[in-house]
């Protein structure tokens, strides 16, 4: 069984009304898909504006860091001459010749007075550091005098006594001087991380 339309038959207002309703229809899809090509441009805006908006974050970030290692720049002559001082002070102490009780006086003066000049240079955990290096040369030197002294004293009677302090004295020189080194190896990591100059660079994405 078949079923047609017979449109000879069609009254003019049955088939306006028959018309009308295919338009409807057919705007509802065109204006739908419109719609849709719409929301596909604005979410495409919104992700280049994600995209922009990352871009200028990342290049205000460089900028702070250029401000920052511009004050770095500024104060590295500075804070390059602690850390020389600290150094060459560390090792005249480490490389005293026998006999020898103290740095050069020279040394001792370019590191009181570095020191003092520290303390409005660095930020606090910094000069907390630099003053515990310190405190270990000092200490390292207290005990190399010990030794010296052992070595210097010469009684007879206390001889094998004092052969066997000068020997546990002498231990712990070498100890506390193999530390002392190994802290001046790290003398720049410590002081080098506010006079450092690199900045990183800016990735360049079209």
């Amino acid at each position: 069984m078949t079923c047609s339309i017979y449109w000879c038959g069609m009254t003019w207002e049955a088939f306006a009304i028959l018309s009308t309703g295919f338009l409807v229809v057919f705007g509802t899809i065109v204006i739908a898909r419109k719609h849709s090509g719409i929301s596909a441009l604005q979410n495409k805006i919104l992700d280049r504006q994600a995209g922009i908006s990352e871009r200028q974050t990342e290049i205000m970030h460089h900028q702070i860091e250029i401000e920052s290692a511009g004050i770095r720049a500024a104060l590295f002559d500075r804070r390059f001459a602690v850390y020389t001082a600290c150094r060459d002070y560390i090792v005249d102490a480490l490389t005293l010749r026998s006999g020898d009780y103290e740095v050069r006086p020279e040394t001792q003066r370019e590191i009181m007075a570095q020191f003092d000049k520290s303390k409005f240079l660095f930020q606090t955990d910094i000069q907390n550091e630099i003053q515990a290096l310190m405190d270990q040369c000092e200490d390292y030197l207290r005990e190399r005098d010990k030794l010296q002294d052992l070595r210097q004293e010469g009684v007879p009677s206390v001889e094998a006594q004092r052969a066997e302090e000068e020997e546990w004295q002498s231990i712990i020189v070498r100890q506390k001087g193999k530390a002392l080194w190994t802290k001046l190896d790290h003398l720049a990591d410590v002081i080098g991380e506010e006079m450092r100059l690199h900045l990183p660079r800016v990735r360049n994405d079209a």
